[in-house]
């Protein structure tokens, strides 16, 4: 495993000291007072070649590894949208979330889940996902930005890769919905919304949510933001939260680090990053807050390049 600077400071200096204020006695951030909400995005056995603090990808090993952890640490593995609107939040409490819509995931991922008697919530970019039936009505835009499409799918059926990783079909969307996975809007097409025109940005989110509405039968009440967060932007993340109700969303899961405070603004909810790095020590400490530090140098991070790109 390579050195990594937030493992060396997690494990050596914040959870030692985090179990010596607890044994002086709870303090103001109990362990009852947030969510857990883990971002997993694919899950298979590729080589990112990139720092561990980006990798996104987890090996099948590493990931039933971690649900191993979960389910003989006793802990709830609950959906999103259920954890914000029941106020779910103990120390046996986790949510389990997913970006992208990857196929590895259906074929990977979810007999993992299935196996602990988990659930989780996917987010998807529905421009990427494929098949249609009869409900299928109207138009919705296709990607358009030569990421690919790949003639792999199941029943001859094309199917759409994106950053190189074939997505599912609306069948396998469907089969996992039946079988208790939750679907959120990641956009139609997951571009960087942050300068995008606002009503390119209303398109994304209201029609993400209406093929997704369309295609499951029910409604869709949860977003997902893609790539960073934009949260040294103030006056954008005001416009686009409003933007967010407007449109019918309820909660919009972020890529700020951290676990979520019930006090926490659902339109901003922080998670905690997973990846193949993560072993029973990294996962613990994520769990019990040991991680949450890593929020601070986050912010000043985006501030800072904020900073620069305005001078």
């Amino acid at each position: 495993m390579p050195l990594r600077l937030d493992r060396l400071i997690t494990l050596n200096l914040v959870q030692p000291a985090r179990r010596t204020l607890q044994a002086l006695g709870p303090g103001p951030s109990a362990l009852g007072s947030c969510w857990r909400i883990l971002m997993y995005h694919s899950i298979s056995e590729e080589d990112e070649s990139r720092s561990p603090y980006y990798v996104t990808n987890t090996c099948p090993t590493a990931f039933r590894n971690q649900m191993r952890f979960l389910a003989e640490n006793n802990y709830r593995v609950v959906d999103l949208e259920t954890a914000l609107s029941s106020k779910i939040g103990n120390e046996n409490s986790v949510v389990i979330t997913f970006d992208d819509g990857f196929r590895d995931f259906y074929t990977t991922a979810f007999p993992v889940l299935r196996e602990f008697g988990f659930t989780a919530t996917m987010f998807v970019p529905t421009g990427f996902i494929t098949g249609s039936d009869k409900r299928e009505t109207g138009h919705f835009p296709r990607p358009s930005d030569g990421r690919g499409i790949e003639g792999e799918g199941s029943n001859s059926e094309t199917r759409c890769s994106f950053n190189g990783r074939a997505c599912m079909t609306w069948d396998e969307v469907r089969t996992l919905a039946d079988e208790g996975i939750r679907f959120g809007s990641h956009t139609v097409t997951h571009p960087k919304l942050h300068g995008l025109e606002w009503a390119k940005i209303e398109a994304e989110l209201a029609e993400s949510k209406g093929r997704l509405e369309q295609m499951l039968g029910g409604k869709v009440t949860a977003f997902a933001y893609p790539f960073a967060y934009p949260q040294a932007d103030p006056p954008f993340v005001e416009k686009f939260e409003t933007l967010l109700k407007q449109v019918g969303y309820r909660c919009n899961a972020t890529t700020r680090i951290g676990r979520a405070d019930q006090q926490d603004d659902p339109f901003s909810l922080r998670r905690l990053p997973m990846n193949s790095f993560d072993d029973d020590l990294l996962l613990e400490a994520k769990l019990s807050g040991g991680y949450d530090w890593l929020a601070g140098p986050q912010a000043l991070t985006k501030q800072v390049k904020r900073w620069v790109s305005l001078s």
